[in-house]
């Protein structure tokens, strides 16, 4: 809760107004930052955790069957590869916000269940934004177009293959936003948009009149938040980790999770 308190009073007006919708999603996730020299917890220590760990600037990690959500965030005293900014704080709070609902919906779509409901709708209108970039993106790469950022962020931070990393990349990092304002989007297809959308827009500055793929991004999320989600027997863990530890930019990231 502080974590989030702190972007709403300190971000930009587009980072702020996404912590606030965030606020009801995140109720219980634990923000642990780890300093050099401090015991590692015992929940890092595992193969698979600390792999992750041993590269990521920031790590979170849920239960599914426990409903434990935490976040790990190096602090200031790891430098470059410190995570104590709202950029970072910012994806891994969402990926807190919308990873189980994502695992549950595509559990759902697996086993051909619940097909008609709003979050397994949302999840497949993301699978289509995310197509839809990803095609962009080999367009405007065949005709070199794409900043080093974009590159980087597009090889190490599996953005087109993982709907999670799509999300959390889409709604706080520059570079993605910029990029996904020249993808096709389907948008023209929503008859209305609700005051959180219609904000992000604004603060973007989206005219009322532009289709483009951070909007249907937007959309889709908004949706996957508010959705009531059926009862489901998912197991293990997700573990999603922004990347970027030793480098001078955190601009790279990855998930690993089951």
């Amino acid at each position: 809760a502080q974590a989030l308190t702190h972007v709403i009073k300190t971000g930009t007006p587009f980072q702020s107004r996404l912590a606030k919708r965030l606020r009801s999603f995140v109720q219980g996730v634990r923000f642990v930052v780890l300093e050099k020299g401090q015991e590692v917890p015992e929940q890092l220590k595992t193969a698979k955790n600390a792999k992750a760990w041993d590269r990521s600037i920031a790590l979170y990690i849920e239960n599914y069957k426990t409903g434990e959500r935490v976040i790990y965030v190096r602090g200031a005293s790891f430098g470059n590869s410190q995570g104590i900014n709202n950029t970072t704080i910012l994806h891994e709070l969402l990926h807190a916000a919308v990873n189980r609902k994502l695992a549950t919906a595509f559990e759902y779509i697996k086993k051909g269940i619940y097909l008609n409901t709003p979050a397994v709708k949302a999840a497949q209108d993301l699978i289509r934004t995310m197509n839809s970039a990803a095609h962009t993106y080999e367009d405007l790469a065949k005709q070199k177009k794409l900043s080093m950022d974009m590159v980087a962020l597009r090889y190490d931070g599996d953005i087109f293959n993982d709907p999670r990393e799509f999300v959390s990349y889409g709604l706080t990092d520059p570079q993605m936003q910029s990029f996904l304002m020249q993808a096709h989007g389907y948008e023209e297809d929503t008859p209305f948009f609700s005051r959180f959308v219609s904000a992000l827009r604004d603060l973007i500055g989206m005219k009322d009149t532009d289709t483009n793929a951070l909007t249907d991004l937007i959309v889709a999320t908004d949706n996957i938040l508010k959705a009531n989600v059926p009862r489901a027997q998912i197991s293990g863990q997700s573990v999603s980790s922004m990347f970027g530890f030793g480098k001078d930019k955190d601009v790279t990231s990855s998930i690993t999770g089951e």
